[in-house]
């Protein structure tokens, strides 16, 4: 594992740099899931797991086109603002309910481009 750390690409980025895109969608997702008092994730876990799956597929993509290119990857993607929106939401006491905001997200998801 050590060696894997000193190791670098050849944009000079480390080989570990794109666990940090992947650990964004996964935290993000668990803690939405924990944090839900509508209890989002159990009443409507299609919903949850098709725009969180979206999400991670959207940076698995950048991450693969930006390996073939050779090009660096920004660590925030557009299709983050989905999570986002769920995540300021359980911030700021629920403002909006929770299936709601669920589902604009899965909108925003879904008309992101590359």
């Amino acid at each position: 594992m050590i060696c894997l750390m000193r190791h670098s690409l050849i944009q000079g980025t480390s080989v570990l740099s794109p666990v940090i895109p992947l650990s964004l969608v996964i935290l993000s997702a668990f803690i939405i899931y924990r944090k839900s008092i509508e209890h989002v994730y159990e009443n409507h876990p299609t919903l949850y797991i098709v725009a969180f799956g979206l999400v991670a597929a959207k940076v698995t993509n950048k991450l693969v086109v930006a390996h073939m290119t050779k090009n660096e990857m920004e660590y925030l993607d557009s299709s983050l603002v989905g999570p986002a929106m769920l995540f300021l939401n359980q911030y700021f006491n629920f403002f909006i309910p929770e299936y709601i905001v669920l589902w604009i997200c899965l909108v925003i998801i879904s008309q992101c481009h590359f």
